[in-house]
This record gives structure tokens, C-alpha cells and sequence, in this order.
């Protein structure tokens, strides 16, 4: 039986080869911005929060790479927002610039 573990360190490090360092949200990258000391560097999100107890068979699906900023901002309020209505906001923004 496979124990899930937030913290699965394999489990990050998977998830980042597959989907990449940049931000899923804002596209930021850790290494454009810090060099080599950046490399590899970037935060996973938990499509459905740990906190709702669901667990998925294919856990890796639930995994997205976010910045710290990113992840911050859809964790903010009581209910979480989803990667696309962060998104919505960040364009909403740019539109009122």
C-alpha cells in the first residue's frame, strides 16, 4: 500500500521533472530570476488540498509547480482559489493597468 506523505520528497522531485520549474500560474522561474542558485527551485500545489482529506489514486495528477508568491495567493482565503481563477485575476489586473 503506497503512504502518501505530503512531504514525499520523490514524489516533488517527479513532479517537477515532468511538468517543469516555471510557475504554472504567472510563469515565473527561479533560475531566470537567480541564476544557478534558482535551479530546480520551485513550489508543488496540491490541486485538491490535504486539508479536504480526498485522496487520489494517481496523486501525481493533483501536482502542479507554482511560485511561492503563486502558491501564497491561492491559499490565501479560507477556500482556496484554483490555478485558472488566479489566473483570471492576474489578467484582470494587467486589463485595469
Amino acid at each position: 500500500e503506497y503512504r502518501y506523505n505530503s512531504r514525499n520528497r520523490s514524489l516533488i522531485e517527479r513532479a517537477k521533472k515532468r511538468l517543469g520549474t516555471n510557475c504554472c500560474v504567472c510563469d515565473f522561474n527561479f533560475i531566470d530570476k537567480y541564476g544557478d542558485y534558482g535551479k530546480d527551485f520551485v513550489e508543488i500545489h496540491h490541486l485538491i488540498p490535504i486539508s479536504d482529506g480526498e485522496r487520489k489514486t494517481d496523486i501525481e495528477s493533483d501536482l502542479r509547480p507554482v511560485c511561492s508568491n503563486c502558491h501564497r495567493m491561492l491559499h490565501r482565503n479560507k477556500k482556496m482559489l484554483t490555478i485558472q481563477e488566479l489566473k483570471n485575476i492576474i489578467e484582470e489586473v494587467k486589463i485595469r493597468k
